[in-house]
Order: structure tokens, then C-alpha cells, then sequence
């Protein structure tokens, strides 16, 4: 494997072979189904065949699918909804799963979080016009309304599983989360864990500029001092779910060494990372890739990085087939 494949440009062929090709053809599939919802009569058993697909593709390799997922956040070009639904998608079944919940519930869960993407859908169709032609009328509160109406709008020609669309429903309900727990339908309990995984992908999608730990992502201090208290299953979850520091995350190792955290550990806090920089020197010093298992003494992760600190691998491809076996690559 040459060192010159993970510095140059990417290339629209690089594209075309990314291992997230996959995910990418979802993502467009999911958001066509959503716009077209009024034009096609079997739109919502269009987005269901989605959700079936996706976790064919997460069971075969859940680290990829979350690496993947994680860096789609960031994305506004075509079929950007689509990919944050599934990432929405995939990080809250994974919580569910750490939270104990079953696999009817989390079905129920999973649908809800790709419908929540109709609101941005229909957001993204009338916004312009709206503002357009109701120039004093706030934003936020413009956003609000149709975000609710595409609700209702799912809500009648869906067919009415009563569970995963009341979690629709109650997902803007913020009153749900001061519930003691016992007292919460199972739809509240949905719509309580959609909302944090919003704010750790609405928080992820802007780590490239502030990279932050899982905890932080998923509610800052308030929620990491809630965690250590032992108060917040959700985010604690959500650690033990995608690792203290998340998929796609650039670190440094105490070692000196960088790279991306490639997939989940042994713990939440001892990732596999694929280490392809050495910040010793004055300037970052190419490396011949590399796993590093953060588990093993003198390699714990140190710090969060930025993307702009070091040269960057051009091929995801490349760094995944790390993990692969027969690659000739093993855990440093």
C-alpha cells in the first residue's frame, strides 16, 4: 500500500469506489421517496424497503456504516437528508440496543427515525416560497409549523402503526422528557432518545471545525456531569454505542502519532485507530498507514484534532481495508 495513495486529491473515480457507495445510493433512494411522497402511492412502503436495506448493510459491518454515516452529516449536496436520516437511524438503534431495548421497539424506533426527515423535506420544497410571500412572519416560527404539518401530513397516509408515528408526533414535544420514566409511553420514550441522537448529529456535523467527545456532542457539560453522576442512561448509551470518541474523529495518540478513529474498541475510550501522521516533528510527517489499538499502553488517545493539523488520507476505502483480514495490517 503506497503512502502516495492516501495524500492526493480524491478523484471522481475514488468517489464512484468509496465503501459508502452503498450507503450513498440509499441515502438518494430515501430522499427521493420523501419528495415524491405526494406522487407515488407507495412512498412510505418505498421508505420501509430503505430502513430493510440499511440494516442488511450495518449487520455486515456496523463500524463502517457508522464511519460512514458520521462524516454524510456534514454534507448539503444531493441526497444529504437521506444520508443524516440514516445516520439518524443508525445511531439510535445502537442506543436502543445498549439501553436493553427489544427488536420490536427498536423497528418502531428506526422507522421513526427516517420519517423525521419529512419535516426538512418539505422545509426544503416550500421555504423559499413561504418567506417569499410572508416576508414578516419569524423563521422559526414558520419552521415550526410546516415542520408539524409534515407530521400530520405522514401521519394520515402512513397506516397507522400507532407506535413509531406517535414517536413522530411527540419528538417536538418537549414536555415528554420531564416525565419520570415509568410514566412514559413507549412512543415518548422513542421520541425522548430521537431527540438526543438530533443533538449529537446536529453537534457531529460540526466537528470537523470543534471536534468534541460523544458526551459533549450529546448535550455538553450538563450532560457529561449527569453521566458521571450516573443520571443520563441516554447519553451513557450513546458512549458505550458509537465510543467515547466517534467514528471518523481525528486524534492524537500519546505516542505522538495521528490518524482516524476507524472503529469501536474493547471500551468506550480505546478505539482502533488508523494512524497515518507523526505530529513529533515541527511539521506533520506523512506515515505508511497503520491500526493502532488505543487499548495498548502508551497509545491511549490524548487529544481531539482538527482537520486542518495534519495531512489527510484521500481514500476511506483504503483506511477501512485496514480492518480487513488477509490486508496484511494488524493492530499496533
Amino acid at each position: 500500500m503506497q503512502l502516495s495513495a492516501f495524500l492526493r486529491v480524491p478523484s471522481c473515480a475514488d468517489a464512484a469506489q468509496a465503501p459508502g457507495s452503498e450507503w450513498d445510493k440509499l441515502a438518494l433512494e430515501l430522499q427521493a421517496a420523501l419528495q415524491h411522497r405526494a406522487d407515488t402511492w407507495d412512498w412510505l412502503e418505498q421508505v420501509l424497503q430503505v430502513r430493510s436495506r440499511a440494516r442488511v448493510l450495518a449487520a455486515r459491518d456496523m463500524d463502517a456504516a457508522l464511519l460512514h454515516g458520521l462524516q454524510a452529516l456534514s454534507r448539503n449536496g444531493a441526497g444529504a437528508v437521506g444520508a443524516q436520516a440514516l445516520c439518524r437511524m443508525l445511531v439510535a438503534s445502537e442506543v436502543a440496543r445498549a439501553l436493553g431495548y427489544g427488536a420490536a421497539l427498536i423497528a418502531h424506533l428506526e422507522r421513526a427515525a427516517l420519517m423525521l426527515s419529512v419535516p426538512m423535506v418539505v422545509l426544503r420544497e416550500r421555504m423559499g416560497r413561504v418567506i417569499a410571500t410572508q416576508p414578516g412572519e419569524p423563521v422559526a416560527e414558520l419552521l415550526r409549523r410546516y415542520a408539524e404539518d409534515a407530521v400530520l401530513l405522514a401521519l394520515e397516509e402512513a397506516d397507522g402503526d400507532p407506535v413509531w408515528l406517535e414517536a413522530v408526533r411527540q419528538h417536538r414535544v418537549a414536555v415528554s422528557e420531564a416525565l419520570p420514566p415509568t410514566f412514559m409511553t413507549s412512543a415518548q420514550h422513542l421520541a425522548v432518545l430521537l431527540r438526543r441522537v438530533d443533538r449529537f448529529c446536529t453537534r457531529m456535523a460540526l466537528s470537523r471545525r470543534a471536534p468534541v467527545t460523544t458526551l459533549q456532542a450529546a448535550g455538553g457539560a450538563d450532560a457529561c456531569m449527569a453521566q458521571r453522576a450516573g443520571h443520563d442512561p441516554i447519553g451513557a448509551a450513546l458512549v458505550q454505542a458509537v465510543g467515547l470518541y466517534p467514528l471518523g474523529s481525528l486524534v492524537q495518540l500519546e505516542s505522538g502519532e495521528a490518524g482516524m478513529v476507524l472503529a469501536r474498541g474493547r471500551r468506550a475510550e480505546q478505539p482502533l485507530v488508523a494512524v497515518f501522521a507523526d505530529l513529533r516533528r515541527a511539521q506533520p510527517l506523512p506515515l505508511n498507514p497503520q491500526l493502532s489499538d488505543t487499548a495498548h499502553p502508551g497509545r491511549a488517545v490524548s487529544a481531539l484534532l482538527c482537520a486542518d493539523q495534519f495531512p489527510l488520507p484521500a481514500s476511506l476505502q483504503a483506511l477501512l481495508q485496514l480492518r480487513t483480514p488477509g490486508s496484511g495490517m494488524r493492530a499496533a
